[in-house]
């Protein structure tokens, strides 16, 4: 028998059928697809996957040279995006005893590491490494003669060439801040070239600086954009890696050596932010 609109009652069937097969399946997939979903997440939970998936997460590195390769990638993403004044800070206190014995070689193998992580970033073949002085440049060139970047200091008469693409100051002292002040200058005239300040040390508290020079060391410093930053604190850290906001963490007091995250931000955290970031923990 044939209907008005010309489909036998056995046709209908057959559709009617396969319409009710095809949503029985789905059924079964979907539940199917649930259990296996939510066994995954048991799994996950017993294993403490979520756990290490949090830390990793919130990009927190776990040792000093992960923070430094870190650091690298940051500033190579900077000054790929277009960049051009840059600042890595790592106050961490093994990077800021430089007077103790064996730190400075430390320092300076660390350096290298940033260095050739700003340049696996950016594929810069011409890449200047200056360095606060003019002995620890000429022992850093006879020890890495197969550095992939050169080698000058802030004491040199000429520390930049023209040739340079990307100028890295290995933490600068405020005692040549007069001529990191020049190179930036200099790096500023057309075409402009990216400049990078690894751990500067450009700010002294001392007595003998006046109030005018201290606002204008502040005021050029203003012109970089920090891109990383590690700030360990008693409790917690500050930490801001590039293109990220900046992030506050407190120690998770259930599980020893994690952090949580507490509050993240556009610009860096004051005392006011880290109070109520606290407090709110």
């Amino acid at each position: 028998m044939v209907t008005k609109s010309g489909v036998s009652k056995r046709s209908q069937l057959i559709r009617n059928e396969r319409r009710n097969s095809i949503g029985h399946l789905f059924v079964l997939f979907y539940k199917d697809f649930c259990e296996i979903e939510i066994s995954i997440l048991i799994w996950l939970v017993k294993q403490d996957f979520l756990n290490v998936f949090t830390l990793t997460f919130s990009c927190l590195p776990s040792d000093l040279e992960g923070a430094v390769r870190q650091s690298g990638e940051a500033a190579g993403l900077f000054v790929s995006s277009g960049g051009l004044r840059a600042i890595v800070e790592l106050l961490i206190p093994q990077l800021q005893f430089l007077d103790d014995e064996g730190a400075q070689a430390e320092l300076w193998e660390l350096s290298r590491v940033f260095l050739e992580s700003v340049i696996e970033e950016t594929k810069c073949e011409k890449v200047k490494a200056v360095f606060p002085d003019a002995g620890a440049a000429a022992l850093l060139e006879y020890r890495w003669k197969d550095a992939s970047f050169k080698i000058s200091s802030l004491s040199d008469r000429k520390p930049v060439d023209t040739a340079d693409e990307i100028v890295v100051m290995v933490v600068p002292d405020y005692q040549m801040l007069e001529n990191v002040e020049k190179i930036a200058a200099a790096l500023s005239d057309d075409p402009p070239r990216p400049l990078i300040m690894w751990n500067p040390r450009l700010i002294s508290e001392d007595v003998g600086v006046g109030f005018n020079v201290r606002k204008l060391r502040r005021y050029f410093l203003s012109t970089f954009t920090t891109v990383y930053s590690m700030r360990p604190l008693p409790s917690g850290a500050v930490f801001r890696a590039y293109p990220g906001l900046w992030k506050v963490f407190f120690d998770d007091k259930d599980r020893p050596g994690r952090y949580l995250l507490a509050k993240e931000l556009i610009s860096r955290p004051d005392a006011g932010d880290l109070e109520v970031s606290y407090l709110r923990k």
